[in-house]
C-alpha cells in the first residue's frame, strides 16, 4: 500500500467511499451469483453455514443499497434482487420451497441476524418488486420475529459473551415491528426488540437505571469489557453493539416513528462500550488484539459500528476512526483489483465478503439518516488503562501500544506507530512476547505514570514454567525471563516471539537489518535468515535486542498464513535454553535510537539474582532458581485402529497443538470408545533409548477420559484423565513401543453417549 494511494482515498468522505466499494463489490458478486429454484443465490445457496442464506441475505441489502444510491442502476441489479429474494423467502420453514441442499432455513440460532438482511433488502426496494416476492418476505419476516419475540434474551459474560447473539436477535424483532407495523403481533416484536437490545450491553444495572425491568442478563463484565470465545475480544464487544445500530436504521428506514419508540434501548450503555472499546484502537484507526484474534486481520467489519457511533452519537474518536478505516478498506479493495473487500488472504472468501458488503451498505445508511453527519475528529486518549476484571492492562501513547494480557489469554503484545503510507507492521501472534505460554499465576501489575509493570510466573504446559518481569516505558518495552522447567524441542528453544506482517497489503518487501547486514524479505518468500545477532530491525520501525547469548533469527512466511495476513515470524534462539534471558524491543527502529539504547543497557548475572537496566526502565531483577530440561523423543510413528479422513493420526505428533486426531466413524452419539470397544494407539519411538514421560494434549472437550497405557503386556498406567494435558510418568526403563487402549471420552454436545474421541498431541520425553 503506498501513501500516495492512501493520501488520495482520504479526500474522499466515507460514504462516498463506501458507494464505491459495494459498487467495485459487484462485479465480484456477479462471480458467484448461481440460477436456481425458485429464483437464485450468491454464494452455496445452503440453509445453513455463513456461506448460504446468510451471505446472500447480505449481498441482496448491499444490492438494494446500491439500487436506492444510483439513479439508473443497471437492469441485471434489480433482477438479482427480485430473484434472489424470491429463493431465500421460499426456502424459509414458512414457505413452500427447499434450498439446493434440500433443507430449509429459519428459527434458528443466528436466522434472525440473516432475516434482518431479508427485510431490509425488501423495504428499500419494495415498489419495485413484484407483489409475490414482497408477500413471501413479509411472511418469512414475520415467523422469523414471531418465534424470536418467544425467546428471552440469553445471559452470560464470562468467556461466553451474549451480547452478541442478544444484538443480532433484534435485527428481526425490530425491523418486523417497523415495516409490518399494522401486524396485529407488531406490539410484540416491538417489546421483544427492546428486550433484546437493551440486553446487548448489560452489567447489574443500579437503583436508578431506568431500564432496570427490563434488564435480565449480564454480557459484560464490570468495566464493560467483553470476553468472547474465552478472552477479552474487541470483535465481538464492537459486534454488539453493531447490530444494535443496524436494527435501528433498518427499524427507520421503515418507519421512524417505531425507531423512536426503540431509540432508548438501542442506545442503552453503548457509550459506556465505547469508552471500554477504545483502549484497544490503534493509531491506523483498527482494533489491536491484546489478548489474540482467532477471526481474519482488516476485514474492516467495524465500519457500521463506528458509522453508528459517529453519525448517530456524534462521537469524535469514532469519526476519527472511521475515516481511517473507510479508506483502508477501500485500499484493500483496490489492492485485490478484482472487486473483493478482503481477497485471497481469508478463507471461505465468499462468506467474508458477504458480510463486509452488508456493514458497508448499512454504513452507508448511517451516514444518509445521520442526525450527526459531521463533526470533529478526534484520536483516542493516551495514557495507561487497566482492566483487573479482564487481566488487560495497556499502555498508548506518540510511541506505540504495548499491552498485557494475563487472564484467560496471556498474551504480551507490541505495536509501533503508523508510518505514512504503511499502517501495519506487527502481528496479534499468540501468545505475543511470551513464548508458549497458556496461563499465568503469582502476578503482580503495577501501572505507572507513563507505562506499566508485571511480574508473572507462566504455566506453558506439562513440564514448562518460567517467571518474567516484564515493564515499558517511553517506546522502551523489556522483558526478563526466568527458565524453571524447559521442554526441550531437539535442543532449541524460540523465545520473545513478534509476528511481522508481510503481504500485499503492506508492500512488496520488509527491510530487515541486523548484525549481519541489511536484507530484503519479500512478502510470501518462505525465506529464513538465521544467525542475525543480538539485534534486528525491521524496516527502521522497529528493534529488537536479546541476551546474553544467542540470535534473533527471521522466518517468512511462503503464503496467506492466518486469516487477513501473512505473518513472518522474528524469534529470538537463546545459546543456553535454560538460562536467564532477556529482551528489549524499542519502537524507533533507527539505528541512532539502537545504538543510545545499547550503550545505556546493563545486565548482571549471579549466584543469587539476574537483571536487567536500561533506562527510562527501573531496574528489572529476578532471583535464580534452580532450571531443568526434558527432552522431546521423537516418535517414528503412531497407528490408530480408526481415524476421520480430515483429522489422520498423524496429527497428532505433528508438533502443532491446534491441528489434532479424530476417531474414524459417522460421529453418531454412542460411537466413541467405551471398555468393550476401545479405540487402540499405537506409538513407536524413534530410538530405543529409556522413556520418562508421555504427555497427552487433548483437543479442548473431546478428549479421552478413561486411559490404559500399555508396554507389551505390561500395564504401565490405568486412570482417568481431565479436559487439560496431562503427564504420565513411566516405569524407569521403559523402552520400544507404547499402546494407549481409550476406554471413554468427553463430548460437551453427548456426554453420556461420546461421539468420537479426538487428540491434539502426544509427546514422549526423555
Amino acid at each position: 500500500m503506498t501513501a500516495g494511494l492512501l493520501s488520495l482515498l482520504l479526500l474522499a468522505s466515507p460514504a462516498d467511499t463506501y458507494l464505491e466499494v459495494l459498487r467495485d463489490f459487484e462485479r465480484y458478486a456477479e462471480s458467484v451469483w448461481h440460477d436456481a429454484p425458485p429464483g437464485g443465490y450468491f454464494g452455496d445457496g445452503a440453509s445453513g453455514g455463513n456461506a448460504g442464506i446468510r451471505g446472500t441475505c447480505g449481498v441482496l441489502l448491499a444490492y438494494a443499497t446500491l439500487l436506492r444510491a444510483d439513479g439508473h442502476p443497471p437492469a441485471r441489479r434489480l433482477d438479482r434482487l427480485e430473484r434472489g429474494l424470491r429463493y431465500a423467502a421460499e426456502t424459509h420453514r414458512s414457505g413452500p420451497a427447499r434450498c439446493v441442499d434440500g433443507q430449509q432455513w429459519g428459527h434458528g440460532w443466528q436466522t434472525a441476524l440473516w432475516c434482518g438482511s431479508l427485510a431490509g433488502a425488501t423495504l428499500l426496494v419494495e415498489d419495485r418488486l413484484s407483489p409475490a416476492t414482497v408477500a413471501a418476505v413479509r411472511r418469512a419476516v414475520a415467523s422469523e420475529a414471531t418465534y424470536r419475540a418467544a425467546i428471552a434474551p440469553a445471559s452470560g459474560h464470562i468467556g461466553d459473551s451474549k451480547a452478541e447473539e442478544n444484538g443480532w436477535n433484534s435485527n428481526v424483532t425490530a425491523v418486523a415491528a417497523a415495516w409490518l407495523r399494522d401486524d396485529q403481533r407488531a406490539a410484540a416484536w416491538r417489546e421483544a426488540a427492546r428486550r433484546y437490545l437493551v440486553n446487548t450491553y448489560t452489567v447489574p444495572p443500579a437503583a436508578d437505571d431506568p431500564f432496570r425491568e427490563l434488564v435480565t442478563t449480564q454480557t459484560l463484565y464490570p468495566s464493560f469489557a467483553c470476553e468472547n470465545h474465552g478472552f477479552f475480544h474487541p470483535e465481538y464487544q464492537m459486534v454488539a453493539g453493531m447490530s444494535c445500530g443496524d436494527s435501528y436504521v433498518l427499524a427507520r428506514l421503515a418507519d421512524p416513528a417505531t425507531a423512536a419508540e426503540l431509540r432508548p434501548a438501542a442506545e442503552y450503555h453503548h457509550l459506556e462500550v465505547w469508552r471500554c472499546l477504545q483502549i484497544a484502537l490503534l493509531d491506523s484507526g483498527e482494533f489491536a488484539f491484546p489478548a489474540s484474534l482467532d477471526w481474519a486481520l482488516h476485514s474492516y467489519g467495524q465500519i457500521s459500528y463506528l458509522a453508528w457511533l459517529a453519525c448517530h452519537f456524534g462521537d469524535s474518536t469514532a469519526r476519527w476512526a472511521e475515516e481511517r478505516v473507510a479508506t483502508l478498506l477501500r485500499a484493500r479493495q483496490q489492492v485485490n483489483g478484482d472487486g473483493r473487500i478482503t481477497g485471497e488472504s481469508v478463507p471461505n472468501g465468499f462468506y467474508r465478503e458477504a458480510v463486509g458488503a452488508r456493514r458497508v451498505a448499512l454504513a452507508w445508511w448511517q451516514h444518509q439518516l445521520a442526525e450527526r453527519p459531521s463533526g470533529p475528529t478526534t484520536p483516542p486518549p493516551d495514557g495507561t488503562f487497566h482492566l483487573p476484571d479482564v487481566k488487560l492492562i495497556v499502555r498508548r501513547d506518540r510511541h506505540g501500544y504495548v499491552s498485557l494480557s494475563y487472564g484467560a489469554k496471556v498474551m504480551a503484545l507490541v505495536h509501533p506507530p503508523a508510518a505514512p503510507g504503511q499502517p501495519y507492521l506487527t502481528t496479534p501472534r499468540s501468545p505475543g512476547l511470551l513464548a508458549g505460554a497458556r496461563s499465568a499465576s503469582q502476578v503482580t501489575v503495577e501501572p505507572t505514570p507513563d507505562g506499566f509493570r508485571a511480574q508473572l510466573l507462566l504455566q506453558c504446559g506439562p513440564l514448562e514454567e518460567r517467571r518474567v518481569v516484564l515493564a515499558t516505558s517511553g517506546g522502551v518495552t523489556a522483558l526478563l525471563e526466568l527458565p524453571r522447567r524447559v521442554l526441550l524441542q531437539a535442543g532449541r528453544v524460540l523465545a520473545f516471539p513478534l509476528g511481522i506482517e508481510n503481504h500485499a497489503l503492506t508492500g512488496s518487501h520488509r527491510q530487515l537489518t541486523s548484525g549481519g547486514g541489511a536484507q530484503r524479505i519479500a512478502e510470501r518468500g518462505g525465506q529464513t535468515a538465521e544467525r542475525l545477532g543480538r539485534w534486528a530491525s525491521v524496516d527502521d520501525r522497529l528493534t529488537v535486542l536479546a541476551g546474553p547469548a544467542g540470535d534473533w533469527t527471521y522466518r517468512a512466511a511462503d503464503r496467506y498464513n492466518r486469516g487477513g495476513a501473512a505473518e513472518d515470524c522474528l524469534d529470538w534462539v537463546p545459546a543456553d535454553p535454560l538460562a536467564p534471558r532477556y529482551a528489549v524491543i524499542l519502537t524507533d527502529g533507527r539505528s541512532a535510537a539502537r545504538t543510545a539504547l545499547e550503550a545505556r543497557l546493563q545486565w548482571q548475572l549471579d549466584a543469587t539474582a539476574a537483571s536487567l537496566q536500561v533506562a527510562p526502565l527501573p531496574r528489572l531483577s529476578l532471583p535464580r532458581e534452580q532450571s531443568s530440561g526434558a527432552v522431546v523423543v521423537g516418535i517414528r510413528s503412531v497407528r490408530a485402529v480408526s481415524e476421520s479422513a480430515q483429522h489422520p493420526a498423524a496429527q497428532m505428533i505433528d508438533g502443532a497443538v491446534d491441528t489434532f486426531w479424530v476417531s474414524g466413524g459417522n460421529a453418531q452419539p454412542g460411537e466413541g470408545p467405551t471398555p468393550q470397544r476401545p479405540v487402540i494407539i499405537t506409538l513407536t519411538p524413534a530410538d530405543d533409548q529409556p522413556l520418562r514421560a508421555l504427555v497427552i494434549v487433548p483437543r479442548p472437550g473431546y478428549g479421552p477420559r478413561e486411559v490404559e497405557l500399555v508396554a507389551g503386556e505390561r500395564l504401565l498406567w490405568r486412570g482417568q484423565l481431565q479436559a487439560e494435558p496431562r503427564q504420565i510418568d513411566l516405569p524407569a526403563g521403559t523402552t520400544g513401543e507404547l499402546t494407549l487402549r481409550l476406554l471413554s471420552s468427553y463430548d460437551p454436545r453427548e456426554p453420556t453417549r461420546p461421539r468420537n474421541v479426538q487428540i491434539a498431541e502426544l509427546v514422549l520425553l526423555r
